[in-house]
């Protein structure tokens, strides 16, 4: 147990570094920057140096001003990682979002127009039901899944996570972390795009960000939406075992499995809708 809290510990200091702590100061010195340089003196090299002579020569006159200022912007630091990954969650449910709806009727005409040009034939469920592709390819697993097996992605989930094995749960969990990671480089790059309006460096810092964020949130659901998928294909029939659904003669899961696993799992049904 001493051993696991340790390495916890480390998990979390690390997570505290990569997540909150740098990218928190970078946006505390941005955020100087804005005040003591603004927007008219942007790139001043010598004001530059010279403001940061004056806070230098500040804080060590006073002891108690550096440790204030030490804990003020740890304190900031913290406070813009909590807003940081707000802005990370409202992206996520934004890249997955149904609407705008003319935004998606655009998508699917494009989608169209590409296919034609190709000479491809577009299914109907691969038309864009999504704002963006990552948020496509996240319900296109569910409605495979469903197609497939007749099961409810969402409904058996967690039970599958309880039976997959170590590597299997870590192989996830290293793609949501990627796929998380990117959420949270818009919503720090969307705070530098604010400061911007004060100092527009932190503009273009902010803008390039969010088109990198943007780039590998598409790249990191590929990936994490086919190991979800594959989780589901190698062990679905493990799901059925353990809970003592029979699998026909000839061993192939069929919908009718799927059905019966789902109304198992659906313990509200069960209840006669109580």
């Amino acid at each position: 147990m001493t051993a696991l809290l340790s390495e916890f510990g480390k998990k979390l200091a690390d997570k505290w570094l990569s997540a909150i702590l740098l990218p928190g100061l970078l946006l505390i010195a941005a955020l100087w920057c804005a005040h003591n340089l603004g927007n008219a003196h942007a790139v001043d090299q010598k004001l530059l140096v010279s403001r940061l002579r004056w806070t230098s020569n500040f804080l060590r006159s006073d002891p108690a001003e550096l440790a204030a200022g030490i804990v003020l912007v740890l304190l900031t630091a913290f406070l813009s990682g909590i807003v940081a990954e707000a802005i990370a969650g409202l992206v996520n449910r934004i890249w997955t979002s149904r609407h705008p709806q003319f935004l998606i009727r655009h998508r699917k005409r494009r989608a169209i127009r590409a296919s034609q040009h190709r000479n491809l034939r577009m299914l109907t469920r691969d038309l864009p039901e999504r704002l963006t592709s990552a948020g496509d390819r996240f319900r296109l697993v569910g409605e495979r899944v469903e197609a497939q097996y007749g099961l409810d992605v969402i409904l058996i989930w967690p039970r599958l996570w309880l039976l997959v094995s170590a590597d299997t749960r870590g192989e996830l969990q290293l793609a949501f972390e990627r796929y998380q990671d990117a959420t949270r480089l818009v919503g720090w790059s969307f705070l530098f795009l604010l400061t911007g309006a004060w100092w527009w460096p932190a503009a273009a810092i902010g803008g390039i960000g969010i088109g990198m964020g943007h780039q590998r949130g598409l790249k990191t659901s590929v990936i994490l939406s086919d190991l979800i998928e594959a989780t589901v294909d190698l062990n679905h029939k493990a799901l059925a075992e353990s809970l003592s659904i029979a699998l026909p003669s000839h061993g192939r899961f069929t919908p009718d499995e799927g059905s019966q696993i789902n109304n198992i799992l659906n313990k509200h049904s069960a209840l006669g809708g109580r």
